[in-house]
């Protein structure tokens, strides 16, 4: 049941990747907004579930639906290590800085939200 329960969230967090990368295509050498915008959503379901799971909102079948497999299968973190090799090849020093504090500030940012929310 676990397996089934994070592969299905991982299977949607997947699709709604996809779905915003084909919202904000990414050409190369430009500033990759699709995955900023799925990293900074992850990271605030990632807080509110971790801030639910801790007072007993949700129960561990939720939290490994919620943390494991939705945020696993949304977050990019990989994407954003290449995205960022990427504008540092191309020469985009400038976006390459923007890219990586805007990725982190803003996922900090949003994670605490998310904990804070609950």
């Amino acid at each position: 049941m676990q397996y089934l329960l994070i592969g299905f969230g991982g299977a949607l967090g997947s699709m709604l990747r996809y779905a915003t990368a084909q919202f904000f295509p990414d050409k190369t050498g430009s500033f990759p907004y699709a995955t900023l915008i799925v990293n900074t959503i992850s990271c605030f379901i990632l807080g509110i579930a971790i801030a639910t799971f801790s007072r007993n909102i949700i129960d561990e079948k939720q939290r490994m639906f919620l943390v494991t497999g939705f945020c696993g299968g949304l977050s990019t973190f990989s994407t954003f290590t290449y995205d960022s090799f990427r504008l540092l090849e191309s020469g985009n020093h400038l976006l390459f800085v923007a890219n990586n504090l805007l990725s982190i500030l803003v996922c900090l940012i949003f994670l605490f939200l998310g904990l804070k929310l609950f």
